[in-house]
């Protein structure tokens, strides 16, 4: 899925009442995420408004997904089906509103941002020092690529959407270095 919920705001249902914003509470910080930082879809399908989307919270960058069904008396009601299951019903429910693509091939993504751009041929040299582990691998202390040098800053599942910074490296898939 692709873009953020808040293309699809403000939204009126046909009792009158409208939607013009849409946010969920991080589980991590708590942080209110807005429908801008969220990519998916938002369907409305006999006055009820359901939402399927990917969010990422700006403060701590978790990513955690947002399943939801927005009722036209503007109550929000968590979906019970997994996000894949709900993608297919909508597509049986509203065939027009959706791509034509299987409901379990959908990716929910937020587009990365990049951070550290090694030069071609430059690979992270690892250090020996390890300050924990991770899924029973090492983590090192600290990265050597060329003459710049990273220090492990955090874990990051879901690391491949993950917003870096210009003076971040993402590792072994997960793992965040910040450079010093």
């Amino acid at each position: 899925m692709s873009g953020p919920i808040a293309r699809y705001l403000p939204i009126r249902f046909n009792n009158g009442n409208s939607i013009s914003r849409f946010a969920k509470h991080c589980p991590q910080c708590q942080q209110l995420v807005a429908a801008d930082n969220m990519a998916g879809e938002a369907v409305m399908v006999q006055d009820r408004l359901f939402i399927v989307a990917l969010a990422r919270c700006p403060g701590c960058h978790t990513e955690f997904k947002v399943s939801c069904v927005v009722t036209d008396d503007k109550r929000v009601h968590k979906a019970l089906l997994p996000q894949w299951l709900l993608l297919l019903w909508l597509r049986q429910a509203a065939p027009a509103k959706l791509p034509e693509k299987d409901a379990q091939d959908w990716e929910l993504e937020l587009p990365a941002t990049q951070g550290v751009s090694l030069p071609a041929g430059i690979e992270p040299i690892p250090s020996a020092e390890i300050v924990g582990r991770y899924e029973d691998a090492p983590i090192p202390a600290t990265l050597q690529c060329g003459t710049r040098r990273f220090v492990f800053d955090r874990i990051q599942p879901g690391a491949s959407h993950a917003q870096l910074s210009d003076k971040e490296l993402l590792f072994s898939g997960n793992l965040v270095y910040r450079e010093v």
